[in-house]
């Protein structure tokens, strides 16, 4: 860092971020700044984004973080809420070894609890002091080739034969912006219900909608029988890379395979695109199902490490917010299932 200097940095209004997103090969639609905008947007989360910066000013590296203040589950920095991998982009030990030091002077006069990050090197953050929590998941990275129809040929006959049978149902695919996210949210609200999980509130959704959709990062893509929404997929993108960030569905109409026609949609809209990369998300290492959906399409896993300091157990407010409100989710009924979005923010 030669005659260079930490900074905290807001993406929301600094250039010298958004240039530095642009340009770093590694960058994923959750280090742009408009998900910073949307995140804030949502849940009014204070951006902390430590950077070190050139003498000329910009950007050399970066942990992206954001400061979650709750009564419930307590004071902390994570990179980022709400969003399934945000690592930090270092080009090296050492300014990994700076940017960590001042966070964790930043977390000490915060009086932040611990430090989350989510995805990264454990084997260069394990020796600044960050340690893998006991849960653990894994990404689905499908490398899309030149031809589509390389592709096609790797296809599992199972997931090929349900791209047929939803074609022969009459489901369609149909792109859409963030118009139709009113659609998207109540098959959002109907997979969570049954799924027994609480559902983030709408405005979180509006906010991807006005932030990214908006500004052509993403879209929606609605499986619709009938003229009516079965299933949807929300995809965000940035550089070379599509996100499968979420897919919603009704129970009553999963026998007509609408997942499968949307993952081939999907594929095909980033194939379009000129995209290199399908990420299709985490998943829960425990989830065998949704892990062998995902490997169907070519995809390949990989581990994807959440890193805790000073230490994981630090985590158990939040956990225990997550079990209390899975047990509502199961058991209020339709009425007050809604208000549940009101403490979904003291999960982040």
């Amino acid at each position: 860092m030669k005659n260079g200097r930490l900074a905290v940095l807001d993406p929301r209004s600094d250039p010298a971020w958004e240039e530095f997103v642009a340009r770093d090969p590694r960058a994923t639609v959750f280090h742009t700044p408009h998900w910073a905008r949307a995140l804030a947007d949502a849940y009014g989360f204070q951006p902390r984004y430590h950077a070190l910066l050139s003498a000329g000013g910009e950007v050399e590296a970066a942990m992206p973080l954001m400061l979650v203040r709750s009564p419930l589950t307590g004071r902390r920095l994570v990179g980022l809420p709400f969003s399934d991998l945000c690592p930090p982009l270092v080009p090296d030990a050492d300014s990994a070894a700076l940017l960590c030091q001042a966070v964790r002077e930043d977390a000490r006069r915060l009086g932040a609890d611990y430090v989350e990050v989510r995805g990264g090197d454990l084997g260069v953050f394990g020796r600044q002091g960050f340690a893998a929590d006991g849960e653990t998941y894994v990404r689905h990275l499908l490398p899309l080739p030149a031809e589509l129809g390389d592709l096609d040929r790797r296809l599992h006959d199972s997931a090929r034969r349900g791209v047929r049978k939803a074609l022969r149902c009459g489901v369609r695919v149909r792109r859409c912006g963030a118009e139709a996210m009113p659609a998207f949210y109540r098959l959002y609200t109907c997979t969570r219900r049954r799924q027994g999980l609480a559902s983030a509130p709408y405005r979180f959704f509006a906010a991807i909608g006005e932030r990214l959709l908006a500004r052509g990062l993403g879209a929606l893509l609605l499986a619709e029988a009938d003229g009516e929404a079965v299933a949807a997929n929300l995809v965000l993108w940035w550089r070379e890379a599509m996100v499968y960030q979420a897919n919603v569905s009704l129970a009553e109409a999963l026998e007509m395979r609408p997942n499968n026609l949307l993952m081939w949609a999907t594929i095909e809209l980033a194939h379009e695109m000129g995209l290199r990369w399908l990420d299709m998300g985490r998943t829960d290492a425990g989830h065998e199902g949704l892990r062998r959906f995902k490997s169907l399409w070519g995809a390949r896993e990989e581990p994807l490490p959440y890193l805790y300091y000073p230490a994981p157990t630090a985590t158990g407010r939040r956990r225990a917010l997550g079990s209390a409100l899975r047990l509502a989710a199961r058991t209020l009924p339709g009425r007050l299932y809604g208000a549940l979005g009101l403490l979904y923010r003291h999960l982040a």
